[in-house]
């Protein structure tokens, strides 16, 4: 589900009783005068589909079709599903659905655009059928929205493949490209390490039990994070090599300083992205006119995230490692990274890239409500709520939360209920440490016992990363960052 980029800041203390005013979606006065919203069942499943054709037309514009409501059971894995990040209502493009001229975000435009060339480019077979939230859900129906959020999870759980729209219109494509040359230039070998991704480790989707999958969370997660960290050290130490070797290139090197376009996008911080992203059967990074998937991309996006902190932003240990004076080529090209990342103040990004990098890596199907509302702080939303609502198809089962985006239901009350249903589940009140916390940083004007999960100054990105791992990231011990456990 998209998010906008006008996200809450915290400071103020408010409370609102939001509604449309909230997601704010395009103006479209035409487009909703043409009625082409029919109820939804929602004692049922049902979902809509967009059918995107291959073909513009004569004016160059998108045309689609909205299809009539069918049952997820029905349409499971016969549709993709779009995650993007759908930036300001105001910049709009136009599209004809049904006939009828309709204003979308000009992000989501875009991110039509390149799912249809990507389309053509790995299928090319008939129109593209793709569930989209600002098309598919009827945005002017609060009581819509609410149903089809509560069963987001399994709307992108279903699809065949997630498309993740890192890249906006004022952005090239040329990141991931280098990416994709560099994978291809260091590539998986055997002795890589045992253990690999398969499809049924990428997704923790299986058709097992659920809750047999969730029993032992953290000894499960604990076990997976340290195979992991022993499996990936051989590529890990060739990527470093090569990227080292060609750091005196500049070619090389403007790719380099390109793919943080890839890790910078405003897609990493949405909090929706977390259900998108984690529980998605497969899915496809598109950015411009490139493509990789998370199966073939995982190992060497996370290297990268790792050489960032460790090599990258160590120019003393670059100069020592390669053995080269102050002010070599290669010296200058470290300079000129570490410049770009000081202005573009990337470091607290790319450690919330690689948390997201972690969870999907270790996810199983569920995780404990207190930890991803800590991650939750550090994500971004338009609407306060979003930040219980989006970690809710990820928690573990019994929090009996629903989603509610009426009028009524304001932020200040979604806190509380949220604070006293993780009281009630976890029978315990440990969670009043975590408000004792807050007091200082609040956002919202909720009683004091209540954990005020909108207040960003008091997120903590490692929180959930000790959280889930009970370690760091990548362990310090070695030049590359790695060291043995015992």
């Amino acid at each position: 589900m998209a998010t906008t980029n006008n996200s809450t800041n915290a400071g103020s203390v408010r409370d609102t009783a939001p509604g449309l005013d909230i997601f704010k979606t395009p103006e479209n006065p035409t487009f909703y005068s043409a009625k082409l919203y029919h109820n939804l069942d929602k004692s049922k499943q049902e979902i809509r589909l967009i059918e995107l054709s291959i073909q513009t037309g004569g004016d160059g514009i998108l045309e689609c079709k909205l299809l009539p409501a069918v049952l997820l059971a029905d349409t499971r894995k016969q549709y993709l599903a779009l995650s993007y990040c759908a930036g300001d209502p105001a910049d709009t493009k136009e599209i004809i659905v049904n006939g009828v001229r309709c204003n979308i975000f000009a992000n989501l435009h875009h991110a039509l655009v390149i799912s249809r060339h990507y389309w053509i480019r790995s299928s090319g077979q008939g129109p593209l059928r793709i569930w989209i939230d600002q098309l598919c859900i009827n945005q002017h129906d609060l009581k819509e929205r609410s149903h089809q959020v509560g069963f987001m999870r399994d709307i992108y759980q279903s699809a065949d493949r997630t498309l993740a729209c890192l890249s906006t219109p004022t952005t090239s494509g040329e990141g991931l490209k280098w990416f994709n040359d560099l994978r291809d230039a260091v590539p998986f070998q055997e002795d890589d390490g045992p253990w690999q991704y398969n499809r049924q480790d990428e997704l923790g989707t299986g058709d097992g039990d659920e809750s047999e999958e969730m029993t032992h969370e953290s000894d499960r997660l604990s076990s997976i994070y340290n195979d992991f960290l022993q499996s990936q050290k051989q590529q890990w130490f060739r990527i470093q090599d090569y990227v080292l070797d060609h750091m005196h290139i500049d070619k090389f090197v403007d790719g380099l300083i390109a793919f943080y376009d890839v890790l910078s996008s405003p897609w990493w911080n949405r909090a929706w992205i977390c259900q998108e992203f984690l529980v998605s059967r497969q899915v496809t990074f598109i950015f411009g006119n490139n493509f990789v998937s998370w199966k073939q991309c995982w190992r060497i996006m996370n290297a990268f995230c790792g050489m960032h902190k460790y090599d990258l932003l160590n120019r003393e240990r670059f100069l020592v490692s390669q053995s080269q004076p102050v002010g070599c080529p290669g010296d200058r090209q470290i300079c000129r990274i570490l410049d770009m990342v000081k202005q573009r103040n990337l470091n607290s990004q790319i450690d919330h890239v690689r948390t997201a990098l972690k969870m999907k890596m270790c996810w199983r199907g569920g995780m404990d409500l207190m930890t991803l509302l800590s991650h939750s702080r550090s994500c971004k939303s338009s609407d306060d709520r979003d930040r219980v609502y989006a970690m809710l198809g990820l928690a573990l089962p019994g929090y009996d939360i629903l989603p509610d985006y009426s009028s009524d239901m304001s932020a200040c009350e979604v806190m509380i209920i949220t604070t006293r249903a993780i009281i009630e589940k976890e029978k315990s009140l440990d969670i009043l440490v975590e408000a004792t916390k807050l007091v200082r940083s609040r956002n919202l004007d909720v009683p004091s016992w209540v954990v005020d999960w909108s207040s960003t100054k008091a997120s903590n990105i490692d929180f959930a990363s000790r959280e889930l791992y009970g370690h760091d990231f990548i362990p310090l011990g070695t030049s590359c960052g790695f060291m043995e456990h015992a």
